[in-house]
């Protein structure tokens, strides 16, 4: 198909725009028109968003109305792999397909008016205001009160008639706006992914259902904590959220899942610093429920660092009843982690010490183990378990299995995976994950309760060249994420594949930390 107009290649336009100023400057009176003109479905809406982010799909698009010029450069917001997590490209930014606004569009009036196209950063939820006009973006129409849709006919103007330029124009410090505006030009990237990181994780924290204005306060909170960390305002900010939902029942610790299980040792100083500072009141409070859930359900790995314990755990724990499968398989419900948390916190208060339950594993594993909440409680003052030191910010600590394995003459001279967890400090999970590795060979022995053996050579000889970081986090009182965190910066990285592809992380070679003078490397 030959158009009257073919749309020129601006470098910070968005893909959308290129749609929508192509089907206006060619006279069509709406999207659906011109796209069906061109063979494809009219008012296919899900399909704008597919060609944003496939390059193939682009090319093919452009292609078929002869504005080749377009394909290949860079256009779409390239999607690397297939599954659905995969990273997204935006123009060298790499983000995540729920971080960018994929249903609706957001935009600064009077740029569009003067530059006649949609700047592509105003398709990141992080950006949130406009630095040239010092106003914050505007994503509804002010007359008929609709979302303003990618799928439309103007680039200015409503579907309603209405013209975005007419909107009441709300003044805002775009500040730290004009921070991110310049690290995306200047292809400083890894400060922007981490503050969209923690914008992220604040609008998860605090429902994503707010309004522009509280989405543009998060904006700059998630960048001095980015910049300035435990130093900045924004970290009161969070401390008091976090007091306010501990009294409506919802633990700290679940309210900060979405920084829980954030990577980078910055968002767990923070949430460290935050669970530290904190003070409960839980003598006073019953075993609580969630009154205020901001999230419903959350992936089995996000509950396993939640709760500071491993995968295994949270499977025993849905196993045995105490935790709940969302829709998904791969999900589970908040409400019991809420009961689970609130349970050891009282606990841990009314012995006047910051200790909780120790390892309940070897009562997970019993096939008659159905005990609620209360139970445990009652468990704990008979004596039936043991408590250990623990603190707030270092949750339930079930990082392994402690059951006792009895030692039969079959197996004498050999190791129990579990008992070598126990004493090693390393989470059962990443043993397990060493035998599927090959680099431990169990030995196959009958009546041992499905217990897992080792050879003594073999344990002997990996422990002699490798060390994980929480062996290490015993030895100087920090967090393995902290440890891992310094020996960064010294230069010293984790064992490559096959250990950090498939699932073992943080695990190093002694050779390499030998030159290194530990003791004052951990102190800084």
């Amino acid at each position: 198909m030959k158009l009257l107009h073919t749309p020129k290649f601006i470098a910070d336009e968005s893909p959308s725009s290129i749609l929508i100023r192509t089907s206006e400057q060619n006279g069509w009176k709406l999207l659906g028109y011109f796209l069906s003109s061109i063979g494809f479905r009219k008012c296919d809406k899900g399909a704008v968003l597919s060609w944003l982010v496939d390059n193939n799909k682009w090319n093919a698009f452009v292609m078929s109305f002869n504005a080749d010029h377009l394909a290949d450069r860079g256009i779409p917001y390239h999607k690397q792999k297939s599954y659905n997590l995969s990273p997204i490209n935006v123009r060298g930014h790499f983000t995540r397909l729920p971080y960018i606004r994929q249903k609706f569009s957001a935009l600064c009036p009077e740029c569009v008016d003067e530059n006649g196209y949609l700047d592509y950063r105003w398709d990141l939820k992080l950006i949130t205001a406009c630095p040239k006009h010092s106003r914050l973006l505007i994503e509804e129409c002010s007359k008929c009160g609709e979302k303003i849709q990618h799928y439309r006919s103007k680039l200015n103007q409503c579907r309603c008639g209405h013209y975005f330029i007419n909107n009441p124009v709300t003044a805002v410090d775009t500040q730290e706006t004009e921070y991110i505006y310049k690290f995306l030009k200047s292809g400083e990237h890894n400060q922007t992914q981490l503050t969209e990181s923690i914008f992220n994780a604040l609008m998860a924290m605090t429902g994503e259902n707010q309004s522009l204005e509280m989405q543009h306060q998060y904006a700059i909170d998630a960048f001095q904590l980015a910049t300035s960390g435990t130093q900045s305002p924004a970290f009161k900010r969070l401390l008091k959220f976090l007091k306010h939902h501990a009294e409506l029942g919802l633990h700290p610790r679940l309210c900060l899942w979405p920084l829980l299980t954030m990577k980078g040792s910055l968002a767990h100083d923070i949430c460290s610093r935050l669970l530290s500072t904190i003070k409960l009141d839980t003598q006073a409070k019953t075993i609580s429920t969630c009154k205020k859930q901001l999230v419903t359900e959350m992936r089995t790995q996000q509950a396993a660092r939640t709760l500071a314990c491993s995968v295994h755990i949270v499977k025993k724990l849905i196993e045995q009843g105490w935790l709940k499968r969302g829709e998904s398989n791969f999900f589970v419900t908040i409400e019991p982690i809420n009961q689970l948390l609130w349970a050891f916190s009282q606990e841990s208060t009314a012995k006047n010490s910051n200790s909780a339950f120790e390892e309940v594993g070897y009562l997970l594993k019993h096939p008659k183990f159905k005990l609620s909440v209360s139970d445990i409680l009652k468990a704990v003052d008979s004596q039936v378990i043991s408590l250990k030191p623990m603190r707030l910010d270092k949750g339930i600590l079930s990082s392994k299995i402690t059951e006792p394995v009895k030692t039969t003459p079959d197996t004498k001279g050999y190791i129990a995976l579990l008992n070598l967890a126990e004493k090693t400090q390393i989470p059962y999970e990443s043993l397990r994950k060493l035998i599927k590795l090959g680099v431990f060979n169990p030995v196959k022995i009958k009546d041992t309760s499905n217990a897992t053996f080792l050879k003594p050579q073999q344990v002997e000889r990996f422990f002699h060249s490798y060390v994980f970081s929480t062996q290490l986090a015993k030895d100087f009182g920090l967090s393995g994420q902290a440890i891992a965190a310094r020996l960064r910066r010294a230069g010293v990285r984790p064992e490559g594949k096959p250990f950090t592809d498939r699932g073992i992380t943080n695990l190093y070679r002694k050779s390499k930390l030998a030159a290194l003078n530990l003791n004052e490397l951990m102190k800084e």
